[in-house]
């Protein structure tokens, strides 16, 4: 074992040194470094780095993101998948997901039966929504659960990007499947 010691000040009052310090659902601060053609680049330390998907940058999806953020301007983030081994930390800008007080999901263990949190459309499709998670947790709300008027395309109602509250209906951990629903009560 190796133990790294530091004198410096910004180190010693950082909140997290490393990557292994980060989990998914942990509410940040960062700095706007660049902006690319895939998302935005944020710098939470200075040995810290994280990447905002374009459909991450707000709760709508933004047609010129350059407008709304500057490079230096300080974002609220939340840790939406943060792999230590090969530094990889993917972070979400949307309000409704960072200031939300609804539990995290981040393993299908977590996902108990009657369990209400908040989630985002990753794909509209004839048959439902395929809504995502934290730590890449995904599960389907198939159309009867969708609350939608008869005849009503699932597309008509959703778009990708589109943040949601569900309610957990079943799940099989094992086989990585999860049931949900939009009808909240």
């Amino acid at each position: 074992d190796m133990i790294v010691v530091s004198l410096k000040q910004h180190i010693i009052n950082a909140p997290f040194l490393r990557y292994h310090d980060m989990y998914p659902g942990q509410v940040l601060d960062g700095k706007v470094m660049t902006l690319q053609p895939l998302g935005m680049q944020v710098k939470i330390t200075e040995s810290i780095k994280g990447f905002v998907p374009n459909l991450h940058l707000a709760d709508v999806k933004l047609k010129q993101p350059e407008k709304k953020y500057s490079t230096g301007t300080t974002v609220k983030c939340r840790v939406l998948a943060c792999n230590p081994e090969t530094k990889k930390l993917i972070l979400t800008l949307k309000r409704t997901l960072v200031n939300s007080k609804l539990p995290v999901l981040d393993s299908f263990e977590d996902a108990k039966p009657g369990l209400i949190t908040h989630g985002f459309v990753a794909c509209v499709k004839d048959f439902g929504c395929i809504v995502k998670f934290y730590n890449d947790v995904r599960g389907l709300v198939p159309t009867n659960e969708l609350g939608l008027l008869p005849l009503t395309a699932p597309q008509e109602a959703f778009y990708e990007g589109q943040v949601v509250k569900v309610t957990v209906l079943k799940c099989e951990p094992e086989q990585e499947r999860l049931l949900l629903s939009f009808r909240l009560e």
